[in-house]
């Protein structure tokens, strides 16, 4: 009966996503679980999206809608979890969609693991290419359902599983007597940032269901590729900062996890300097070189690229960043993709001269 109190509240931020909106409800309101409420939080959106959202609202009774200011998603998730109801908390943004099963698969763990953490896989599709690609993103074994402890959680990092809150299950009741919420403040990593928060007072283990059931879906707008991030390496900064100390915290094995920690942190150093050039950043060219010079002097460079190896990065390219002066870094990449397009032009021109004289 949908007029019990639901089970499970699943919250949907919706802002300007009227193309793909429509897909998302569907894709919930025929969940194989029925005993869901549906919170779709209009965060003052521009477009036929609040529309949208009111026309679903009559058609399925579990759908509640609420309008309000433009304040960014993280507003709308906390004003969702004011709202909400179910026993558990799962989140789906509004221009991704779930697998009809998503909330059957993940609430059968969840009832009976009720204080542990509980995630699945996922698969990430990719529109912003012309011919989309898919990827899923799982623990790359054949277990089912593997159990992890709090410990562990770094190998879902490295997984690229931890960092999302929309492949996961939350119980509402750990969220709202801890006061865990989204911080406002932050506008990137606020996912991670949040289960990092929740893992600290979930149960001791975590459960993977080692299968994908959400789909995310990649568009032009999204990517750090497409927009300007001011102060990008102090946000980074701060984030890797909560990683690290959520390893400290939770007794993650340092000497297995520790290089790969910075591994990864060096790869965070390529998105900030591809950041710095920008279109939108309006210093000149030597303030963007400067600025990420001086990146390069930080000792947080100089220890993520003292864990590369040949095996990570390419053998010239490693020596150049090991000279931690951005000028040389930059005039070799230049240098690279000068090769890499001539070879191209060469390899093109021969192809024409074999179809011509063919």
């Amino acid at each position: 009966d949908i007029r019990m109190k639901p089970e499970i509240s699943v919250i949907v931020p919706v802002y300007n996503s009227e193309n793909n909106l429509c897909e998302c409800i569907d894709s919930l309101i025929n969940q194989t679980f029925i005993n869901i409420e549906i919170l779709l939080i209009d965060d003052g959106s521009t477009d036929k999206s609040g529309e949208i959202c009111d026309k679903y609202m009559k058609i399925d009774k579990r759908i509640k809608v609420f309008h309000k200011k433009n304040k960014g998603v993280s507003n709308s998730r906390n004003e969702g979890i004011e709202y909400s109801t179910g026993r558990f908390i799962m989140f789906c943004d509004s221009d991704d969609y779930v697998d009809k099963d998503w909330c059957e698969n993940m609430y059968y763990y969840a009832n009976r693991q009720e204080k542990n953490l509980v995630l699945s896989g996922y698969t990430s599709i990719n529109l912003r290419i012309k011919q989309k690609t898919k990827n899923t993103y799982d623990m790359k074994c054949n277990d089912k359902v593997l159990i992890l402890l709090k410990s562990q959680f770094f190998i879902l990092y490295e997984n690229i599983l931890f960092n999302s809150v929309c492949n996961k299950i939350y119980n509402s009741k750990i969220i709202k007597e801890y006061g865990i919420y989204f911080d406002e403040n932050v506008c990137l990593g606020e996912d991670l940032i949040f289960n990092i928060e929740y893992l600290k007072f979930a149960g001791n283990k975590i459960i993977v269901l080692n299968k994908s059931l959400y789909n995310y879906i990649l568009r032009d707008t999204e990517s750090l590729d497409y927009k300007y991030q001011e102060n990008l390496f102090e946000k980074y900064k701060y984030l890797s900062k909560q990683l690290y100390d959520a390893m400290l915290y939770h007794n993650v094995n340092m000497k297995k996890y520790e290089v790969l920690y910075w591994k990864r942190y060096y790869y965070k150093f390529e998105i900030i300097f591809n950041n710095t050039f920008h279109k939108k950043n309006n210093s000149s060219w030597f303030n963007k070189m400067n600025y990420n010079n001086s990146i390069c002097k930080t000792n947080l460079f100089k220890k993520s690229i003292s864990r590369l190896s040949e095996n990570d990065i390419e053998k010239n390219y490693l020596r150049a960043l090991k000279t931690e002066n951005y000028y040389i870094i930059y005039f070799y990449l230049l240098l690279r993709n000068f090769r890499w397009n001539y070879k191209q032009h060469i390899k093109n021109l021969l192809l024409k001269l074999k179809i011509i004289y063919k």
